[in-house]
């Protein structure tokens, strides 16, 4: 349905370093994720991978999402900001350990549709 031109900028989009963005997306409480699930499924982002930056960047924004707007119903304005403030804590480990990630990436990458269509 579109060049392969196209699909291979945007599918460079979710390779590697774009990974981090796409987790950061799945962090972000109201992104509209079902959107960016179903652009994954047409990158070339092996599955295992995105399983795991789904379930991983799901959990946690859906957990803190409810704890955020549960403290702000009751007026506990002091919960809101330490949920707030793990977030951004637990965040920065991911952030400092993505070179890993880009490494198994690679190791796990599936062929390119565009590769295979000559």
């Amino acid at each position: 349905m579109v060049s392969c031109e196209t699909y291979e900028k945007y599918n460079e989009l979710a390779q590697y370093k774009g990974i981090l963005v796409i987790f950061i997306f799945f962090l972000i409480p109201g992104f509209p994720k079902d959107y960016l699930c179903l652009f994954l499924g047409l990158t070339s982002l092996p599955a295992r991978v995105f399983f795991v930056i789904s379930m991983i960047g799901r959990m946690p924004g859906t957990i803190a999402l409810s704890l955020q707007r549960a403290s702000i119903f009751h007026r506990d304005y002091m919960v809101f900001v330490l949920v707030t403030v793990l977030c951004i804590l637990f965040g920065i480990p991911a952030y400092m350990g993505r070179d890993p990630l880009y490494w198994w990436m690679a190791r796990h990458k599936k062929k390119n549709i565009c590769d295979t269509v000559t």
